[in-house]
């Protein structure tokens, strides 16, 4: 769905100046950046898009002080973004990963899969409270590794419901969208600031950011 694309590369920009702070305040030679997710984090290596929100994000933030993008995957930059994984999978790789790349600042998005597997004959799906529960889960493994790492949890962006129930026509031929899946997307955004709120109540470097807000969908947005 082009909408991720659009959505993330907004999210990245908005979150520049959070991550400036950051920047500013490590005494690493290098911040250590990881981009944490799904496809709208691994998204393309290509003339076209060159990483999405990753490259737009690199872009703004510039050279100075230093930084680099640290993962286990390199497309346009190192990430650790996994196309069609759920926030479950990602909690099932956070130790090792994190452990291994040590990341000053993680840029976490992650739950469109979770809701949109979240339909009969697929597994590895989860409702909004099961989101909630699975990301409060990667987050606790996160903090667990890195107590001192800047955490910034983006909500998940919008689908275009008339689109998505079509999705079966788009020429990757995934399933349709569960009907519910806009309605589930809204519930889970207005929820997830709770969550992270909470570990930032305990002392974490954990924020939030909606991108839904910022943008302004268009069909075109869509496959």
């Amino acid at each position: 769905i082009n909408a991720e694309y659009m959505g993330a590369s907004i999210m990245a920009v908005l979150w520049v100046l959070a991550c400036a702070c950051a920047l500013a305040a490590a005494q690493a030679p290098a911040l250590r950046v990881m981009p944490f997710g799904d496809s709208i984090t691994e998204w393309q290596c290509n003339s076209e898009s060159q990483g999405g929100w990753r490259n737009y994000f690199g872009q703004k933030i510039g050279g100075s002080p230093a930084w680099d993008y640290v993962g286990s995957k390199f497309g346009c930059g190192n990430h650790e973004g996994h196309s069609g994984w759920t926030i479950a999978q990602l909690e099932g790789i956070a130790q090792d990963v994190l452990s291994v790349h040590r990341p000053d600042v993680v840029m976490l998005q992650a739950g469109t899969n979770d809701l949109f597997f979240n339909q009969p004959g697929y597994s590895g799906g989860a409702d909004v409270a099961g989101c909630l529960t699975r990301m409060t889960a990667l987050l606790n493994t996160t903090f667990s590794v890195l107590p001192s790492a800047h955490v910034f949890v983006s909500g998940v962006t919008y689908i275009n419901a008339t689109r998505c129930a079509n999705y079966s026509q788009a020429p990757w031929h995934p399933p349709n969208c569960p009907t519910r899946m806009q309605s589930w997307t809204v519930e889970l955004n207005s929820q997830l600031p709770a969550v992270v709120s909470a570990f930032a109540g305990r002392g974490f470097r954990a924020a939030f950011h909606d991108p839904n807000p910022a943008c302004n969908f268009v069909s075109d947005d869509y496959w």
